[in-house]
């Protein structure tokens, strides 16, 4: 498939519905960039207006195995794969795939079979995704001096990992860092540092400048954000702006935007969850997971948070553990109906 085809599809990450944050998501979540690939600062950002804590659920306290029968959420989730997972890819639902940093793991509803292992330098920094031909494909870079890191893009065609350059376009240069999102939603964003981001919509073509690294980029429901070590950037019609209302994080690590406009934020702190209420101001949310991790929701009233000691799931006005699922996750996503949870301890699906 040329590039003109696979940029023809469109991007998301953690799909659930049928808007731009659907199951048809070929990209799920990123995987952590190794410390060498940390993004700079581009700019300055604004220092963070005052932020207001919200009070943490009736009887707020940590998720563990001991968490009281009363703060546990209804919705349970059975263990459906035991590995590592580090990045993960939703097609054509029932499909869906993991990636463990040597194997990825295609699952076609309850069937689940690991695909030939790709060849991937060690300790290269690749996210999962997959394209309009309902396959997997491995994008990234394996580290080096800056400028001349080795692109990572291969597509599982004919029963094997292969490169396929050729669907890069101008992008396609055998050095240099790749970083992005693709899939089925609309837009798809491919960048390479100091050189381009391509951006395609279902409208056209476009083309913004790229970061001086690499970051990493998320889609959530039409807009897509750009996650430095210390702020946001929101993609404008013509290039990356910092997200408004400005504020310093200390390291956002993932953003989901809700059905009716708010915008939540992982950061990096024990407890870093904040929201963005009415599109006006910050306001900090104490959860029970630590460090959180990712973000995913099926609506307004159910928010899926996942960390350092398991899952909780946010009602729209307070918190409930997750039982039977256990950290660290960082990973939250949706194949058709069903919620998944993964990272480090495997992962989990909602129980039938």
């Amino acid at each position: 498939m040329r590039w003109r085809t696979l940029l023809g599809l469109g991007i998301v990450a953690l799909g659930c519905s049928r808007n731009t944050d659907s199951p048809r998501s070929a990209r799920i979540a990123a995987t952590p960039l190794p410390p060498s690939a940390a993004a700079p600062q581009v700019g300055v950002a604004p220092s963070s207006p005052p932020v207001a804590a919200t009070a943490g659920p009736p009887g707020s306290a940590l998720c563990s195995p001991d968490t009281a029968a009363t703060a546990l959420a209804a919705t349970e989730f059975t263990e459906v794969h035991t590995g590592p997972v580090l990045s993960a890819a939703v097609g054509e639902p029932p499909r869906s795939a993991l990636w463990s940093g040597r194997t990825v793991t295609l699952f076609d509803g309850d069937r689940a079979r690991d695909l030939p292992a790709p060849v991937v330098a060690e300790g290269a920094s690749v996210e999962l995704f997959f394209g309009r031909d309902n396959q997997p494909r491995l994008m990234g870079f394996a580290a080096s001096e800056p400028g001349r890191e080795v692109p990572v893009y291969l597509r599982f065609r004919h029963g094997a990992f292969r490169p396929e350059p050729s669907e890069l376009g101008p992008l396609a240069a055998p050095r240099g860092a790749l970083y992005g999102v693709l899939g089925f939603a609309d837009p798809e964003v491919v960048c390479r540092p100091h050189e381009l981001c391509l951006v395609k919509r279902t409208t056209g073509w476009g083309r913004v400048a790229a970061h001086d690294r690499p970051v990493r980029i998320v889609l959530r429901s039409g807009s897509v954000f750009a996650l430095h070590p210390d702020h946001i950037d929101r993609l404008g019609a013509s290039a990356w702006a910092p997200l408004e209302p400005a504020r310093r994080f200390e390291q956002p690590v993932d953003a989901w935007l809700t059905p009716k406009g708010e915008l939540w934020v992982a950061d990096g702190s024990a407890t870093g969850l904040v929201r963005l209420k009415d599109g006006k101001s910050w306001e900090a949310v104490t959860s029970p997971i630590t460090e959180p991790r990712a973000i995913f929701g099926r609506s307004d009233h159910s928010l899926f948070i996942v960390g350092k000691n398991g899952a909780a799931e946010f009602d729209g006005a307070e918190f409930r553990c997750i039982r039977g699922v256990s950290g660290p996750l960082h990973l939250a996503f949706a194949v058709g109906d069903a919620v998944w949870l993964a990272g480090a301890s495997g992962a989990y699906r909602t129980a039938r």
